[in-house]
């Protein structure tokens, strides 16, 4: 199974809450979005030179790009389930379960909402609440980051070690005008944002082993403070 947690915080006119989303797939090859994995205490190592972390970038470049060409076309059943707390998140209420069909064809997502909470989603019936919904977390946000389109700043950030290995930790930034970052509001608001995060990448082969993002400059109508990702490979 593969697991990714989106957290994100909603404001709009009748909640001021936390969701949080859990997406549960059949498990794709190479691909381990495992969450909240412990970390060792950060290793002491001076920082890469210029050419150094130039070198470093054009690697995971590199490992991008093969990484999004090789992830082969799959079809899966994505079951999200909802989660809602107040401002303090001290208790989190369980919400509806939504199972979506997910087709990932030449490099492209698409997803079908089947059903929600076990019973079939018939046109013209009431429609629940809706949360904030993205794209991309299977292999595309690699693809994204580091393609041409992008125009992505990076930037140096320090050394680290996840899941028992030594990685180098650079972070990046990608501004609304090159994003592909869409964020929807069921049917009534839909949004281009730009986003930032941080990479986590072997230093020698340019494996990646965790990406993050977070969305910036979110525009009020989307009705939402903030939204974070991350992914395990």
């Amino acid at each position: 199974m593969i697991e990714l947690v989106i957290e994100l915080q909603e404001e709009g006119a009748n909640v001021t809450g936390k969701w949080r989303h859990i997406l549960l797939a059949a498990a794709i090859p190479g691909v381990c979005l495992s969450g909240f994995a412990r970390q060792a205490s950060e290793p002491l190592q001076a920082a890469p030179s210029d050419s150094e972390f130039e070198n470093l970038i054009a690697a995971v470049r590199q490992y991008a790009e093969q990484y999004v060409s090789n992830l082969p076309n799959f079809l899966c059943l994505q079951v999200t389930q909802q989660f809602e707390a107040g401002k303090k998140a001290e208790h989190w209420r369980h919400g509806d379960t939504l199972a979506s069909k997910l087709v990932f064809n030449q490099g492209r997502e698409e997803r079908t909402l089947q059903l929600v909470n076990d019973k079939p989603v018939r046109p013209g019936r009431k429609r629940w609440r809706t949360p904030l919904t993205t794209e991309g977390e299977f292999g595309i946000l690699l693809g994204n980051i580091f393609g041409p389109a992008s125009a992505a700043t990076f930037r140096w950030n320090r050394w680290d070690v996840v899941r028992s290995r030594r990685v180098a930790v650079f972070d990046y930034a990608i501004d609304r005008e090159h994003s592909t970052l869409r964020l929807s509001l069921s049917d009534l608001a839909r949004a281009v944002v730009a986003y930032h995060g941080s990479v986590y990448a072997d230093p020698v082969t340019g494996a990646v082993w965790r990406v993050t993002n977070s969305a910036t400059d979110i525009p009020a109508e989307v009705q939402t403070k903030s939204i974070s990702t991350r992914i395990d490979y």
